[in-house]
């Protein structure tokens, strides 16, 4: 027995050609890929316009001019309030606290320190002692009033102690530091 072949015909319509429906479909399909490359095309310039504003802007950041700074703050708050927190940090951190202490630590015969607050955000410090005498006291500001490493070094107060033994002088001396002086 022989087989016959037998001829399916799956798209009977794929035979006539291109039909006005798929002209439109196609000529549609290019006009939105041109509409898409242009947009795109755009995008790249204004990306490309704002790169250059962006790099001109952090190189004026960069300048040491104090009035591109004033500029910055002027025209963003939130701005400012980062530059400011900024400059705060980096002025923690380069206090020259090794210099300060050893500035502080050199105590003349009859003076002790009690306490020494430092308020870095200020540049100042406050030093408390006591010593055995006005003398001493007078002494120990002279000492720091003649060191290069502190500035508007004052006697802020300081009060007899009449019921300690010995009738010590208690004191209290401010002093700044860095830049600022």
């Amino acid at each position: 027995m022989k087989s016959a072949h037998i001829h399916l015909e799956f798209a009977p319509q794929a035979r006539d050609g291109v039909t006005s429906r798929g002209l439109a479909m196609l000529i549609l399909s290019a006009l939105l890929l041109l509409a898409v490359g242009g947009r795109a095309a755009y995008q790249l310039y204004v990306n490309a316009n704002q790169s250059k504003e962006l790099s001109a802007l952090n190189a004026s950041r960069m300048a040491p001019t104090s009035s591109v700074a004033s500029r910055t703050v002027a025209t963003n708050p939130g701005e400012a309030a980062r530059v400011q927190y900024v400059r705060l940090t980096s002025r923690k951190l380069t206090t020259p606290w090794a210099d300060l202490l050893n500035a502080m630590e050199t105590l003349p015969p009859g003076v002790a320190l009690l306490t020494i607050d430092p308020s870095a955000t200020k540049g100042s410090l406050t030093i408390t002692g006591e010593a055995s005498g006005s003398v001493e006291m007078l002494n120990y500001l002279s000492l720091l009033q003649s060191d290069t490493r502190l500035a508007n070094v004052t006697l802020a107060s300081h009060q007899i102690q009449l019921q300690s033994p010995g009738t010590p002088v208690r004191f209290q001396i401010r002093a700044t530091w860095g830049e600022d002086r």
